[in-house]
């Protein structure tokens, strides 16, 4: 997508029909190739990060083992010994390399059109973007900007997908990618459990668990089974069933009279009766929540595709700035949400695609005027409680002075928010739009006893309510 983008770039500067045409016959005959290395290049730079996970991840997940073999006066072969077990592992690490490589083969990207999504080959979307766009600037219909605003919108919109172009089926580059490790480790885990089992002479296992699975996997999850109640009750095998498609469990040999169940009944009961939770007036199970939080990571990977494009391409800063506003609206609505849900964010997910920061329209902290304290009996600022936790005691601002050095650190207007319970509860308490409480502080000097003492001071504010909660963050001297 850069790529294009440049090239667009490039066609910016290029006024006589003549050069444009030269330039296109140019084009037409290295850009096939030149996608396809640009590609190839990129994903043939993670095979070395793929063979050091999986050495790493099998290692770990196989000595587990070896307080089984040791109870049942089995040898324990050691990873770096055991033939077999490498044989397997190399097996699979050479089977996701080849999908990394068919990734290449079938790149596509799939366009949103009125009558739905429709598969176009890379190297023919390129030329034709490229055209469309040339002949757009080059013939004064539009200008610059607008036309690489409307192609990095429809670029990242659509995405880069990987095609399997006899069956239809696609996903984007970096699930896809994602995908294929997660699922060649599930394969691997499975095999070495296998082959322990038979090692060991047991035929029994335990499936993992965990939160939130998917309602059809929460009735067998953490459950002690046959290899025969694998496939049978679980699914094993089934593209809807344990190790399936998008499915997060694996299974484990387990020895009866010496393996302990991982998970308690209370556990898997508690997962399995997922009361659903309300948010923005709309009702989600544990389920739902994830899929949710995945749709939102992936509009911000598009997001942030689109900054990234904008900025090296020479894209307005305008266009720029609206782009990283968005994103944030999106990263603080994915906050919001994620602590409603009591989830943990997962940024890994959005940061995957490797274009580190994308800037912030936001500030970290807001500067304000000073505010002059009234001498006045009645002064509304020389009556606000300010509570003080050391001593466990309220005070008052000294009134004539001035309290300074005032900045709004989180909440509305900078880069950092406020987390969602805090400013549902003021709102609930004291009224106002939960969006538009700030948390901020100032430095000023406060009635101690008789005795001006300087102070930093802390509290809430909100445009329709005014300011509440002051506490005392340090005393100052």
């Amino acid at each position: 997508m850069l790529d294009v983008a440049r090239r667009i770039h490039d066609a910016s500067v290029i006024t006589r029909s003549a050069d444009w045409q030269l330039y296109q016959l140019k084009l037409m005959g290295y850009s096939n190739a030149d996608i396809r290395k640009l590609v190839e290049s990129a994903l043939g730079d993670s095979e070395a990060y793929v063979n050091s996970l999986y050495e790493e991840a099998i290692k770990t997940d196989y000595i587990r083992y070896k307080p089984m073999y040791e109870y049942l006066n089995k040898d324990f072969v050691p990873w770096v010994a055991n033939a077999q077990l490498r044989a397997i592992v190399e097996q699979k690490r050479r089977n996701t390399i080849n999908d990394y490589t068919n990734m290449t083969r079938s790149l596509g990207f799939v366009v949103k059109e009125d009558t739905g999504l429709k598969a176009v080959r890379l190297t023919d979307y390129v030329n034709n973007k490229l055209n469309q766009c040339y002949v757009d600037i080059a013939s004064g219909a539009f200008d610059y900007n607008t036309t690489l605003r409307k192609a990095v919108t429809e670029m990242t919109n659509s995405g880069v997908r990987w095609i399997n172009y006899d069956t239809g089926w696609h996903n984007r580059i970096t699930v896809a990618a994602r995908r294929a490790v997660m699922s060649s480790l599930s394969d691997i885990n499975s095999s070495i459990s296998d082959q322990v089992a038979k090692d060991l002479n047991t035929d029994m296992f335990e499936v993992t668990a965990h939160a939130n699975a998917r309602p059809t996997h929460a009735e067998w999850q953490g459950g002690w089974y046959t290899k025969r109640e694998l496939e049978e009750v679980c699914g094993l095998g089934d593209v809807t069933g344990l190790l399936g498609a998008n499915c997060y469990h694996n299974y484990y040999p387990v020895i009866p009279g010496l393996s302990k169940h991982t998970y308690t009944k209370n556990e898997l009961e508690e997962w399995k009766n997922d009361t659903p939770k309300e948010y923005g007036g709309k009702s989600y199970t544990g389920y739902e929540v994830t899929q949710r939080m995945r749709k939102m990571e992936t509009n911000m990977r598009a997001y942030r595709e689109r900054i990234k494009i904008l900025k090296e391409s020479g894209g307005s800063e305008t266009d720029i700035l609206a782009t990283q506003a968005r994103y944030r609206v999106q990263m603080s609505e994915y906050a919001r949400f994620s602590d409603a849900m009591g989830l943990k964010q997962q940024k890994e997910r959005i940061y995957a695609d490797g274009l580190g920061k994308m800037g912030n329209p936001f500030p970290d902290t807001r500067k304000l005027k000073d505010i002059h304290l009234p001498v006045s009996l009645g002064a509304r600022w020389s009556n606000y409680d300010i509570y003080d936790s050391e001593s466990d005691d309220y005070y008052h601002f000294i009134e004539g002075t001035h309290l300074q050095n005032i900045e709004v650190f989180a909440g509305k207007g900078v880069s950092k928010g406020l987390k969602y319970e805090v400013k549902e509860g003021l709102s609930k308490q004291f009224g106002g739009n939960p969006n538009d409480w700030q948390h901020v502080k100032g430095f000023g000097l406060i009635d101690f006893y008789g005795e001006p003492r300087h102070a930093e001071v802390h509290w809430f504010q909100n445009r329709d309510v005014g300011k509440i909660k002051f506490k005392v963050k340090e005393w100052l001297e």
